[in-house]
């Protein structure tokens, strides 16, 4: 009979970590692949508003969430399609944010750690055509009102 064979901590401790590493990266995949899912099923209301409302909506919800929520410009898209809420179809607002990206008003970017976002952010963030789950939104031109050249933009002011 074969002695049983004996594994060190610092082993064991290795294979753990190994299998926590490979834990997320399945957990990312399937989060991906469910938002590509979410993003095929077709949905039937048309959009309520166009692509112009959209724009113009948009730039405003994104003001107040960064004043709000001082994001310093950086917008999580779940927060966006909750803010501008039953305005239009979901297909519409990933239509219109990627529109907003393809004619460079925007830039996307995905979340650092998407396998610890809750579900329900995950499945609100925008599906991009490449495959990535983009959950950031960041508009290009300054969405501050025109300032001094020396004046520091209001969204990087710290209450003292």
């Amino acid at each position: 009979m074969k002695e049983p064979e004996i594994v060190s901590e610092q082993d064991l401790m290795a294979f753990v970590q190994m299998l926590a590493e490979q834990l997320a990266e399945v957990q990312d995949r399937l989060s991906r692949l469910e938002a590509r899912m979410n993003a095929a099923q077709p949905e039937a209301p048309s959009p309520v508003m166009s692509y112009g409302e959209f724009l113009t909506a948009a730039r405003d919800a994104c003001r107040r969430i960064d004043q709000k929520g001082r994001t310093f410009g950086l917008i999580p898209i779940p927060d966006l399609r909750q803010t501008l809420g039953e305005r239009l179809s979901r297909s519409a607002f990933d239509q219109y944010v990627l529109q907003l990206q393809r004619d460079r008003l925007v830039y996307l970017m995905p979340h650092d750690h998407p396998s610890s976002l809750r579900e329900e952010r995950r499945r609100d963030c925008v599906v991009h055509p490449t495959g990535g789950l983009m959950y950031f939104l960041r508009w290009r031109e300054s969405e501050v009102e025109e300032q001094e050249p020396d004046e520091m933009p209001k969204s990087l002011h710290i209450d003292d």
